[in-house]
């Protein structure tokens, strides 16, 4: 007998927005904006299972090179921000 997981959210959808000088990996582009660097993913409902996983790398240094206002050598630190947002079960968010 399969025992059926308690949906405990609806109507999933993650943002991340990383720093410039990163870009997402193994992503489908369709979830992403032109630099790579902010992703949407609409995910549907959720259990006390459910995960979700991305990867990022350091963009190719040619294009790092490119950028306005940005000189790899200060960088100190890399920011990223992820926003979840979901229904409860009673259709609050």
């Amino acid at each position: 007998m399969m025992l059926k997981k308690e949906i405990i959210a609806t109507n999933v959808s993650v943002r991340v927005h990383l720093h410039k000088a990163m870009q997402f990996k193994n992503e489908n582009e369709l979830y992403m904006n032109v630099d790579k660097t902010l992703m949407n993913k609409s995910i549907g409902n959720a259990t006390n299972e459910s995960e979700i996983t991305f990867e990022y790398k350091i963009k190719d240094p040619a294009d790092l090179k490119k950028m306005e206002n940005f000189n790899v050598d200060y960088l100190t630190e890399i920011p990223f921000q992820a926003i979840i947002e979901y229904s409860k079960l009673d259709g609050t968010k």
